[in-house]
């Protein structure tokens, strides 16, 4: 299992972000290897977001972020915030 992590820094309005992640996550859902993510927002006052992603691999990562239908996902959302990735593993995983 692959876990992709973005950062994002938002530039406007948090609302207008949430909107237009809510739109790009529509899309990826429904990809090849995608399996859940979640949209967690920073409590430090400053406008930044993470999206923890689980993907069942990188190929199937890499093949949802090279369909060309993707491209007005990724221009929406850099038009709103700026964005560090992190390719990921589980190393330890703990439930109650």
């Amino acid at each position: 299992m692959l876990i992709f992590v973005n950062l994002f820094r938002v530039h406007g309005g948090a609302g207008d972000f949430e909107r237009c992640f809510a739109e790009t996550s529509e899309f990826m859902m429904n990809k090849d290897g995608y399996l859940r993510h979640r949209l967690v927002k920073v409590n430090d006052g400053e406008p930044r977001y993470l999206n923890i992603a689980e993907w069942t691999d990188e190929d199937s990562l890499r093949a949802a972020v090279a369909d060309p239908r993707f491209e007005s996902h990724a221009r929406a959302l850099s038009e709103r915030a700026s964005s560090e990735s992190l390719l990921c593993e589980v190393v330890q995983e703990y439930e109650a």
